[in-house]
């Protein structure tokens, strides 16, 4: 959540108030979705550094929050550490209270290297070998999945809904195995520090199959640098997810369907200024229906 340790002096900007009554003092905006708000803070009794999170789909915090808490008994699933869950009155906010997390700061910095890359490959592995017994209520439909980029497709790349399609059976298929799925996983979602990576914003967590996440992942390490200009981030990649488990089938299909999910994001929100057009995302997934199979 942020990709510096905290500063040995942290003179705050203002303070707010949990609901529980914890109070805190901010210090500084981070980089965070772009659904919600993340900042640096200081819990004034202990003087620790954390991370609040606020803003954004209440759903997906109390989600979020639901997560955390069941991963708390789980410590080798790489995820940040909730610290607790409340609401919170922001300045000139609206509505006047929200949702928010109080996260564990976790000090590190996005994926750079190729050892980066690999760690984020061996924590997302890691997140596919949890025990799923009690994320049962996480499942999702796979149809559900893949609705908002067979829409957008049908409209601008008819040609790869055949794609998506062949994806369902396959996503079907593997509820009688399940994995607990990230659901975000990328570069952006991820901190590195000794060699080890922490996914973040575990909102879209849910059961599903493991190519989903692992093909967003993938697909969105390309986007930041083409592949077939620069392949020893994937590469890196699958070799940290393999130190853990086997790769699924198909996975150049399943990035292309993350890439049209992706891109569907982006058109549907277009209207922002902070949000990438589209086209990047639908050429890149373009490019990998034409690839050979990993």
């Amino acid at each position: 959540m942020t990709t510096n340790p905290p500063p040995a002096a942290h003179p705050a900007t203002q303070a707010v108030t949990t609901f529980t009554g914890r109070r805190l003092s901010l210090v500084t905006p981070l980089h965070g979705g772009r659904s919600h708000t993340t900042l640096l803070a200081y819990d004034t009794t202990t003087g620790a550094p954390v991370v609040l999170k606020t803003g954004g789909d209440p759903l997906k915090i109390h989600h979020e929050a639901r997560a955390l808490t069941a991963l708390a008994a789980l410590p080798s699933t790489p995820c940040p550490q909730l610290v607790e869950a409340s609401r919170i009155r922001m300045p000139h906010s609206r509505p006047p209270s929200q949702p928010c997390l109080v996260l564990r700061h976790i000090p590190g910095r996005h994926p750079r290297t190729p050892d980066d890359y690999r760690a984020l490959g061996a924590a997302l592995a890691l997140w596919h070998t949890t025990p799923t017994t009690t994320f049962r209520a996480f499942a999702i439909s796979p149809t559900d999945l893949i609705r908002p980029a067979r829409s957008y497709a049908a409209t601008t790349a008819p040609h790869l809904t055949q794609l998506l399609d062949t994806l369902v059976p396959l996503h079907a298929h593997s509820w009688a195995e399940p994995v607990l799925t990230h659901g975000d996983a990328g570069p952006a979602n991820t901190l590195v520090n000794r060699g080890r990576a922490v996914l973040l914003d575990c909102e879209n967590s849910a059961l599903a199959h493991p190519g989903l996440d692992l093909g967003r992942a993938l697909f969105l390490t390309d986007l930041e640098e083409p592949t077939d200009q620069n392949p020893s981030r994937i590469e890196s990649l699958l070799s940290g997810y393999t130190s853990h488990r086997p790769l699924p089938d198909r996975l150049t299909q399943w990035m292309s369907a993350a890439g049209l999910g992706i891109a569907a994001w982006r058109h549907a929100h277009r209207a922002r200024i902070d949000v990438p057009p589209p086209d990047e995302a639908l050429a890149r997934a373009e490019y990998w229906v034409r690839a050979s199979p990993f």
